[in-house]
């Protein structure tokens, strides 16, 4: 949806009703109202309108950029908000071993996660082949 409204893509009545359908099911296990709806409610819509823009913005990275700059850029980015953000959220506390060995292993699948991501949005540009236009089908929330 938001390559559309902001890219000008064509999207198919299947895909907006796609979006509509999934939308409609999303409202239905949120139950939207003011009794579940607390700042944690306003922290989950941050961090999908964090997606949004990430996957739009990854859309529009020329194919010729190595998607794995693009996930060290991006991982060092978010090393940097961290650092920033590090005393408001309470400072610094002593790792376990157990927490590093943690920590490493979600640096791992969120390098890989990232690798994935750009390699969906960024290479699944407009269809010029039918193979493209199946790659492009198959995918998340990066087109639609």
């Amino acid at each position: 949806m938001g390559a559309a409204l902001f890219f000008g893509e064509a999207v198919g009545w299947r895909r907006w009703l796609a979006i509509a359908t999934g939308f409609a099911g999303v409202l239905v296990i949120v139950r939207p109202g003011f009794d579940g709806f607390s700042v944690y409610s306003l922290v989950a819509l941050a961090s999908v309108a964090c997606c949004t823009v990430r996957d739009l913005a990854t859309k529009r990275i020329p194919q010729a950029i190595p998607t794995m700059l693009v996930s060290t850029a991006t991982a060092l980015a978010m090393t940097v908000v961290g650092a920033l953000l590090l005393s408001p959220m309470g400072g610094w506390t002593p790792m376990t071993g157990k927490s590093t060995t943690l920590l490493a292993l979600a640096a791992v699948l969120v390098l890989i996660g990232y690798q994935f991501i750009i390699m969906r949005c960024a290479r699944a540009k407009s269809p010029s082949s039918r193979h493209s236009a199946i790659r492009r089908s198959s995918g998340p929330s990066c087109l639609a």
